[in-house]
């Protein structure tokens, strides 16, 4: 996957990278307050839905996809719309 045109945010790749190791994660916004609930909220959401870091990652896989034919909008409405999809699925 050539992720160099679909860069993902930080605190996502370190939310995955800590869920891997078994970690707790410190992530610095320095004062940005809607920086602070998007994450908060992201990491509610894939706590509470049992999302695996290989669940997301397919669904990152399948975005950046789209974004490559410009056919993707704003990454975590993508994920939280992802999981309602799968979700109708089963």
């Amino acid at each position: 996957m050539d992720w160099s045109f679909c860069p993902l945010p930080p605190a996502l790749i370190q939310i995955m990278a800590a869920s891997k190791a078994s970690r707790d994660i410190v992530y610095f916004t320095f004062g940005n307050e809607e920086l602070v609930q998007e994450i908060w909220d992201m990491h509610n959401f894939l706590q509470k839905q049992h999302f695996t870091v290989g669940k997301l990652y397919s669904v990152l896989e399948t975005y950046c996809e789209r974004k490559r034919s410009r056919s993707a909008g704003d990454l975590y409405d993508f994920i939280y719309h992802s999981y309602a999809d799968l979700k109708s699925k089963h």
